[in-house]
Formats: structure tokens, sequence, C-alpha cells
């Protein structure tokens, strides 16, 4: 009984893993750990039968019994299948963000983000109709002044752009954010400073690939609020929206954005360091450093006291001599950045 029931199993899972039959999720994928710790208490109890045999029972030269060493070989080619499988997968989904990852750097290389995918909708140009007289007049004498050379003129069609995006962005919902990009392209196309916004409005709707194209465009040209799109850059690095999960590269990005005076990115890298990651070791000293640095900014509205909490964790875990050494080396980052964000940009990609 029990080893039919686990040749059943073995079957049902390989199944499921390779796509034939039913495509009910058993959870394998989400829990492997759980799973292969099964599969390793199987592998014992079918050693443990195996040894009663060969030690208790023996081989008889006349008739030898392969069923248990037969069944343990099932077992360990069932284990191989459903590793390829997992293997397989987990190929799939990073080649797909592989990909993602290459079309938005050659797009950024080649100096633009506009794309065929990119075109205005039909449907937007509706909301050109839906303006009152007064607007429409106003954009088309912009347009007509412009196009015979008037180009001082970008300016103010971008801030009417840029106004006009706002009433549909600032009620924060879904099919705001999708009018109000409509006005912001508009506006950044006449190279008005909306990229930042544009960044957000993409993230917003989840369209990952567009707002890591959009934050990336705004610190290769240096904007003066550049630090906060290497945070957003980090974020979107740290939880995997739109490229590959990589906590490395997340404190890279934010680690620029500290430098140029963004505290909030200072709290998110004393985080990091205070849990650790893949691919990033738990670092109390670098954690407290970072928190030290953050706790001494004015900008944190609403976050103070978690700042402080944390770093106070952090400070029970180091000795004192520690705490001492890191708490003079916040001083004296703190000294030679004292600028402030707001007068900082970037330039880093």
């Amino acid at each position: 009984m029990v080893l039919e029931s686990i040749r059943f199993s073995l079957l049902c899972s390989y199944r499921l893993e390779s796509g034939e039959g039913t495509n009910v999720d058993i959870g394998i994928t989400k829990n492997r750990r759980g799973f292969f710790s099964i599969i390793a208490i199987l592998i014992v109890v079918e050693g443990a039968f195996f040894t009663r045999w060969l030690f208790f029972s023996g081989p008889q030269p006349s008739s030898f019994d392969w069923q248990f060493p037969l069944e343990l070989l099932l077992i360990l080619w069932g284990i191989g299948k459903i590793s390829e499988s997992f293997e397989r997968r987990e190929e799939q989904r990073n080649s797909r963000l592989r990909d993602i990852e290459t079309r938005l750097e050659a797009l950024y290389k080649w100096g633009s983000v506009y794309s065929a995918d990119d075109e205005e909708d039909p449907n937007d140009l509706a909301q050109e109709e839906d303006l009152d007289k007064a607007t429409k007049e106003k954009i088309a004498q912009y347009r007509k002044d412009i196009e015979s050379g008037e180009l001082d003129l970008r300016y103010h069609l971008g801030v009417t752009y840029w106004n006009l995006s706002m009433k549909h962005y600032n009620p924060h919902t879904i099919d705001g954010y999708r009018k109000a990009i409509y006005w912001l392209r508009k506006a950044a196309k006449l190279d008005y400073d909306c990229d930042s916004t544009l960044g957000d409005a993409y993230l917003e709707l989840k369209e990952y690939d567009k707002a890591m194209l959009w934050y990336r465009r705004v610190v290769r040209r240096g904007d003066r609020l550049a630090y906060i799109a290497e945070s957003n850059i980090a974020g979107m690095y740290a939880e995997g929206q739109g490229v590959l999960q990589n906590y490395a590269e997340a404190a890279r990005w934010w680690s620029l954005a500290a430098e140029h005076g963004w505290r909030f990115a200072n709290y998110d890298l004393g985080k990091l360091y205070a849990k650790g990651a893949e691919g990033l070791q738990q670092d109390n000293r670098e954690a407290y450093f970072h928190l030290c640095i953050a706790s001494s900014g004015n900008n944190l509205s609403g976050i103070h006291e978690q700042v402080f909490q944390l770093r106070d964790e952090v400070a029970q875990r180091l000795g004192k001599w520690e705490v001492s050494r890191e708490q003079k080396r916040a001083d004296e980052w703190l000294a030679s950045h004292s600028k402030g964000a707001e007068d900082t940009t970037s330039s880093q990609i």
C-alpha cells in the first residue's frame, strides 16, 4: 500500500509539472522546499524498506527480488524529471524578463522613448474634442506660432498640457492615469520636465517596462529631482517589477539616490542591509550607518518613528565601539554631503 501510494504521488506530480492531464496547481512551484522535503521523507521510507529487505530478509540466490531497487530508481527518476520542469519554467520566466530589459536598454541607448506600440490611441484623441472652446483656441494658437518659428512658446504649450494632465492625474484613479498620460506625453515631446510623472503614472498602471524607461530618461537628463527616479528604479529592482529581481542592483540605485541627498533612500538601504536578501548579505554595520544618516533628514515626513526604531534595533546587534565608529562615519558622510537632495542632480546610469 505504501509503495503504491508513492508511485501514484510521483505519477500525479510528474503529470502536473509536465503539463499533461489536469492544469490544477497543487502549489509545488510555490513551495518547492516543502515538496522536496516530502520527497526526501519518501526516499527515507523506501530506504528503510530496502535496508530491512537487504539485511534481514536477504536476497535468495535463486530468486533475487528487484522490487525495492527499481522503485528507488523510479523515485530518483521522478525527482529528476520534476527538477527539470522547475528549471524550464524558471528559464522561460527569466527569458521573458531579459527580453523586456533588452528592449528597454535598446530604446534607451537609441535616445528615444517612442516605439510602434506607443503611438497615440485613437480613443485618446477624443480628449481634445472634449476641451472647452477657449482651451482649444489657446492650444491651436500655440501650435501655429511654434510652427512659424516661435520655439520659446513650446514651454508655454507644455505647461498647458501639464495642467490638463493634472486634472486627470490628481484623482489618482486608473482611468485618470491613462487620460493624464495622453497629455503628459504631449508635454514630454516639447521637452517639458514631466518624465518622472510619466514614470509614476505608468508604475501605477503596472506597465513596468514603460515606467522604467521614463525613469531612466529622467536620470540620464540629470533633472533636478532625478534622485526620486533613482529611488523608484531601486524599488522596481527590489520588487522585480518589469525586471529580474535583483537586490544588489536595488542597493546600487538607492546608493545613487542617497548620494544625491535623498534620505528615504538611506532608510531603504538600512532596511535592506538589516534583513539581508538574496545576493546581498546582512550587514548590521552598514544598516546602522545608513539609518544614522536617514535619521538626520528633515524630509522624512511620516516615518521618523520607524527610522529611529529600526536604528535602535540594529544598534542592539552591535558592540559599543561599532556603534561609535558607524556614527562617526555617518557624521563624516553628512559633512561631505551638506547640499541636500534638491541641490543635486544625477547623471549616472
